[in-house]
């Protein structure tokens, strides 16, 4: 098949490629590494090791049975690169078993890994906080690979002993990234803000399930970037899972303030500067001055070692959804336009020249930058995602039952339209505060229509009757491949 015949193409000119040392006599480390920070290092890799691993973990006294061969691919199938792969059961049938018990020895499964599924790319996400990247892991337990990209069979102990062995650019010490996440690697879509408006929207409500996704597991993603949403699978998934909130935990552990709402900013008297100042004095000026945009501004951060007790300010959690939604709008407004509602650094937090825009943001400042989205639905959806106060946003669940997504028009909406026509006959005849009391009541009662659908969401959540109207999309085969969308691989989601 084309596929087959391509990877065992790619694969013959991995075999061409001159010999290096593996990492932990497993991994093959691909060029510099595609990210670092002060907590985090990136790196791509061919897994030379896996076949092996998920070999060992399926086989019967050193030999594999056909049921434990198809074991074995379900295993890697997030890392199996093959366009269009063989059936299985004839693969299998095509190998040469070792007996008549129709089994296959070790050598025989990772000759075909190598020139039928194969190289198996990973990304590997070395991390300073064991209690980070233990966390990460616990979390990703409790959720679907349709919705968040996988971790790998890999040996963290084994990793940890030889992270100091590792000489990278710009890495003067691998000896303090020693706790170890390894992923299938994804590529970012860069193309995506040209493309058309059906693969947009594809793209976008893909996004919004992952997020449900999380939502209804308690979790809040809190730094929601375009560099955490990759293509993987036929699907959009969320990867980086080190800034998650479980339940009402405060967010801000780790935050990209181009993407954070006016709530997680807060005004700070002298005081207050110099006890911030002092709460963050370990983490080094850059760190501090993330925190501190401006002299007496900060983010809602802090420190989950330090705790936050001790900061001056009050940490932003209880409602810490609504964060989530405020970066879907922000992701949603750059699909949709091609640029940024806030301008932002390479590391996405706001450039310093920007930063009045969401200390004084306010409708208007926002009816300004939505002059940019042509289509009527998507725009009336950013309004609401994009909304001041966080208790005008809606649930991630009601985004996807939204006209932008749906194309209908539910009976709330029709209600809101009924009314904004009906404020506005009122407009034309009524003069100073009539005009005001009938623009206060249709805020009011768009803040109620948004707060009914937070709450039919909270009740199908809770395991009533109702059911949420959306159907996720399980491998989807309607999507393209990257290639074929003009897209060009920017490397290993930053982590």
């Amino acid at each position: 098949m084309e596929g087959s015949t391509s990877m065992q193409r790619a694969t013959k000119e991995d075999e061409r490629r001159p010999p290096t040392t593996r990492f932990c006599d497993r991994y093959e480390i691909l060029g510099a590494p595609v990210h670092v920070s002060s907590t985090t290092v990136v790196v791509k890799a061919i897994d030379h090791g896996i076949a092996a691993v998920v070999f060992v973990q399926e086989s019967r006294h050193e030999l594999l049975s056909k049921a434990g061969f198809l074991n074995c691919l379900h295993l890697l199938s997030p890392l199996i690169s093959i366009t269009t792969p063989p059936s299985w059961d004839d693969a299998f049938a095509s190998l040469e078993p070792m007996d008549k018990s129709n089994q296959i020895s070790k050598a025989t499964f990772e000759r075909f890994c190598d020139h039928t599924c194969g190289p198996f790319y990973v990304a590997i996400k070395f991390m300073r906080s064991k209690h980070a990247s233990d966390r990460e892991l616990e979390l990703r337990k409790a959720l679907d690979a349709d919705f968040v990209v996988p971790v790998v069979p890999f040996d963290a102990t084994k990793i940890a002993r030889n992270a100091a062995k590792l000489t990278l650019v710009g890495v003067p010490n691998m000896a303090k990234y020693q706790n170890a996440i390894v992923m299938p690697w994804a590529p970012h879509v860069a193309s995506i803000f040209l493309e058309s408006s059906q693969k947009k929207q594809d793209m976008l409500r893909q996004v919004a399930e992952s997020l449900v996704h999380l939502h209804q597991h308690g979790f809040v993603h809190g730094d929601l970037t375009k560099f955490d949403v990759v293509y993987s699978h036929g699907r959009f998934k969320l990867v980086d899972l080190d800034a998650v909130a479980v339940d009402d935990e405060p967010v801000g552990v780790k935050f990209s303030s181009g993407v954070l709402p006016p709530e997680m900013f807060c005004q700070l008297d002298t005081d207050e500067t110099h006890a911030l100042h002092d709460y963050w004095r370990t983490h080094g000026n850059n760190h501090l001055g993330r925190v501190l945009p401006r002299a007496s501004i900060a983010v809602r951060s802090f420190c989950p070692r330090l705790g936050h007790y001790e900061l001056p300010i009050d940490p932003f959690g209880g409602k810490a959804k609504h964060v989530d939604t405020w970066a879907f709008g922000c992701l949603m407004f750059q699909v949709l336009t091609g640029e940024e509602l806030v301008p932002t650094t390479y590391e996405q937090d706001i450039h310093p020249e920007h930063l009045d825009f969401i200390l004084h943001y306010s409708d208007e400042a926002l009816e300004t930058r939505l002059a940019l989205v042509e289509e009527r639905y998507a725009k009336k959806l950013l309004v609401r995602l994009l909304a001041k106060d966080p208790d005008m946003r809606p649930a991630m669940a009601s985004v996807l039952r939204s006209q932008y997504f749906t194309g209908t028009k539910s009976q709330a909406s029709l209600d809101e339209c009924a009314h904004e026509g009906q404020a506005t006959n009122q407009g034309r005849t009524l003069k100073g505060k009539t005009t005001d009391r009938a623009s206060d009541k249709a805020s009011e009662k768009a803040a109620e229509n948004s707060r009914k659908e937070d709450r039919a969401e909270e009740k199908a959540m809770r395991g009533d009757q109702e059911t949420l109207v959306f159907n996720v999309e399980h491998n989807r085969t309607d999507l393209k491949n990257p290639d074929e969308w003009s897209c060009t691989q920017l490397g290993c989601t930053v982590m």
